[in-house]
């Protein structure tokens, strides 16, 4: 390996581990905190072919943090009405917001620029030529990511507005999304379950004095519990 590769392998393994603490205060892990962050550049949501697409990763790892990250409660999920081949991701209020917080804390309030800047005597420059140095050499390995976060501090006014905006698109596509899977329970009702079959007459292993482990031919056949609990 050359010592180039070696370093930003390293320099990639150190960042990760760093941020993985600050984005963790808010239940997520640097890699989420990408995803919503691009969904919420996307005005809320989008295919996760387009998420993918910004980010530079593969659908299929998108597609895993996507059901990550709807069994937190952050996003939605569901089958593009237009394409059925595509499937369609959008920020809850509680992803929204998370997101925003996260932003907040973390970009806004310029906790990782300080950091970096401080790294060298030339602070501000020095951030700004490594970052076009690892931007170039990404380009030249023919890295696919499109997506960039800022390095000024955003203007706290455009933020605002603009959260504001993404808000009210997130709310409208939250309520219609839940008024639609109430018809849709409403049209598919939850079958009541049978009652439970009585069982037959059990077998108990432990007042056979004459059962040594294992299964009975002619017998009940132990849960998998059973059989590691009896046979030792």
């Amino acid at each position: 390996m050359h010592e180039l590769s070696f370093r930003l392998k390293r320099a990639h393994l150190r960042a990760v581990e760093t941020h993985k603490p600050i984005v963790a205060e808010f239940g997520l892990t640097p890699a989420r905190f990408d995803v919503l962050s691009v969904m919420r550049s996307m005005g809320g949501g989008g295919w996760v072919t387009s998420i993918a697409d910004r980010l530079g990763v593969s659908r299929t790892t998108i597609r895993k943090m996507v059901i990550a990250l709807e069994e937190q409660g952050l996003v939605w999920r569901a089958v593009d009405l237009h394409d059925a081949r595509q499937v369609d991701v959008t920020l809850t209020k509680l992803g929204f917001e998370t997101i925003v917080a996260a932003l907040k804390a973390i970009v806004r309030a310029d906790e990782l620029r300080r950091f970096y800047e401080a790294m060298h005597p030339d602070g501000r420059e020095f951030v700004e030529m490594a970052v076009r140095t690892v931007r170039h050499i990404a380009r030249r390995l023919f890295d696919g990511a499109r997506y960039a976060y800022p390095l000024d501090t955003p203007d706290e006014e455009e933020e605002e507005a603009r959260d504001n905006a993404v808000r009210e698109i997130v709310e409208r596509t939250e309520t219609a999304f839940l008024a639609s899977l109430r018809r849709w329970e409403a049209l598919n009702p939850t079958p009541e379950e049978p009652p439970p079959e009585v069982p037959a007459e059990r077998w108990y292993p432990e007042e056979d004095p004459d059962w040594r482990g294992g299964y009975v031919e002619n017998g009940p056949r132990l849960t998998d519990d059973e059989l590691a609990e009896y046979d030792h």
